[in-house]
């Protein structure tokens, strides 16, 4: 975001007089100091109501504060106070991107670059909101003109290359990587991103070396000791007399996929111990019960252990071929089952199929979810039953999919989807089918052996690699990928055409 190009509005006449007020307002904006920013910035524009500072500020603060409504509204008087002012347009944009109103953003880019065409953060935000509107070769013009204009934004150069793996043109996006790699040889980002195009083709050990780049600026998050306390030696691969302890990193679904490489270590080192986020602890201590796991809270002694590493990091010295996978000493994990007699909450004798459609994370959730409109054509034309899997605050994306579908989701089974991963699990085991996005509950239902279908984006997270419709890691998961047009509505159809398929539709 802008703060300002110009420190003040050509109308403003007496502008030496606010010069200390004007550096106050970006200190509190700098400093974190929203409510101070808010309360300093609408001073300013009682005394002056062309201040274009003072209506970035107060918009920004506001946004920062969750009140993107009213940021809005602010930033939209301030830009018919000022309507020849780049910055509160760029600074509008990127609110509607944190709102996901895509098309909105994409205007208020383009007006800002109209009004300042040799201002690359302007450029960055349309490159950000064309990307958004899946306009990928406008996108990628963006990210250049921000790129040329500052040849410091190291940000442009690599979504350059990010959209180009997204097009997958991956030759084009391993050259901007390491173009990226030589003008940015600090930043591990490129190296990081590199590692990713290879393992997504299944070049393993290249793949996986660079993969650990992420590791040397803490960008790969692992649980907390791993970079602030650690003093022990970090593990080579081989054999050692005492004891190894692995970090768990990431989210939900990396601790799950990369824990189906430690019955393959156990057969080389066997004392374990295993820290992993508080929601797996009584998961992974179902499943290993010969060795000590810890929550990513706890404080593990520094006597118990004598070698780490990062769970992820496991993949270099038991993944580094397709014969890995397909000989792995992982056949399932295993929780405890407890008959939940589903059926019987519904009126017919048809399959049931747990659902889960939506992710929260930013950056990539918008391409992984689907929306209201598109679960509920699955649920409204398969003539199956369905049951609730989605975690997460989504009580008014239920009540809405309730509307379109006439009540056809099964929700309220008294279990905590986001916290209880047991309880989950065994819910999970009680559906004939799970159908699901890419995410947590896509690694744990097919981890537990579920008969699992997955809808992956076009560019779809390198764990599920590519062209295949099976999974490496999952014996059980099916892929559905999303063609080029980036539209859901082809794979849905695949998906309806497939459930009329099935054998234990027929069955039923």
């Amino acid at each position: 975001m802008n703060l300002i190009e110009n420190k003040h509005s050509p109308h403003s006449s007496n502008f030496s007089n606010h010069k200390i007020q004007n550096e106050d307002l970006i200190k509190c904006f700098r400093e974190q100091n929203y409510k101070e920013g808010v309360l300093l910035s609408t001073s300013v524009i009682l005394r002056d109501e062309y201040n274009v500072l003072a209506y970035s500020i107060k918009g920004l603060s506001l946004s920062a504060l969750g009140e993107k409504d009213a940021a809005i509204e602010i930033l939209l008087v301030g830009i018919s106070k000022n309507p020849n002012n780049s910055d509160l347009c760029n600074n509008l944009a990127n609110i509607f991107l944190e709102k996901h109103d895509f098309n909105k953003s994409r205007e208020f880019a383009k007006k800002a670059v109209s009004l300042n065409p040799v201002c690359s953060s302007s450029y960055f935000t349309l490159g950000v909101s064309l990307n958004a509107c899946n306009e990928i070769n406008e996108a990628i013009t963006a990210f250049k003109k921000s790129f040329k204009l500052n040849p410091k934004n190291s940000h442009a150069l690599l979504e350059i290359g990010n959209l180009y793996k997204d097009k997958k043109d991956f030759a084009k996006s391993l050259d901007i990587y390491r173009k990226y790699q030589k003008h940015f040889r600090n930043h591990i980002e490129g190296f990081y991103n590199e590692s990713c195009i290879h393992l997504r083709n299944q070049r393993f050990k290249i793949g996986w070396k660079n993969y650990d780049a992420a590791l040397k600026d803490k960008s790969r998050n692992v649980s907390r000791g791993y970079y602030e306390e650690e003093d022990k030696i970090l593990w080579d691969g081989k054999p050692f007399d005492g004891t190894l302890l692995i970090y768990g990193e990431q989210g939900l679904g990396d601790q799950i996929i990369f824990g189906t490489v430690i019955p393959d270590l156990l057969k080389v080192h066997k004392s374990v111990i295993l820290k992993v986020n508080n929601k797996l602890v009584k998961f992974f201590k179902y499943n290993f019960k010969n060795i000590s796991v810890y929550s990513e809270n706890e404080e593990i002694p520094k006597c118990s252990y004598e070698k780490y590493i990062s769970i992820g990091s496991l993949c270099k010295y038991f993944r580094n071929n397709i014969s890995d996978f397909i000989c792995s000493t992982f056949k399932g994990f295993n929780v405890p089952k407890k008959p939940l007699e589903l059926k019987k909450l519904f009126s017919n004798n048809n399959p049931i199929i747990g659902v889960s459609w939506y992710t929260t994370n930013f950056k990539t959730g918008v391409n992984r979810s689907l929306s209201c409109e598109e679960i509920s054509k699955i649920i409204s034309m398969s003539g199956c039953n369905f049951v609730n899997l989605q975690y997460g605050k989504i009580e008014n994306q239920i009540e809405k999919i309730q509307q379109l579908t006439n009540n056809g989701i099964l929700n309220n089974l008294d279990i905590d989807l986001t916290n209880d991963i047991n309880a989950l699990s065994n819910l999970i085991l009680n559906c004939d089918l799970v159908l699901t996005i890419d995410n947590t509950t896509a690694h744990l239902s097919s981890s537990i052996g579920q008969k699992t279908w997955v809808l992956l984006p076009y560019s779809a997270d390198f764990r599920w690699f590519e062209s295949s419709q099976k999974s490496l890691w999952y014996k059980t998961a099916t892929l559905f990928r999303q063609n080029s047009n980036k539209n859901w509505e082809p794979t849905i159809k695949e998906i309806l055409n497939q459930l009329n398929q099935e054998t234990f539709i027929k069955e039923n």
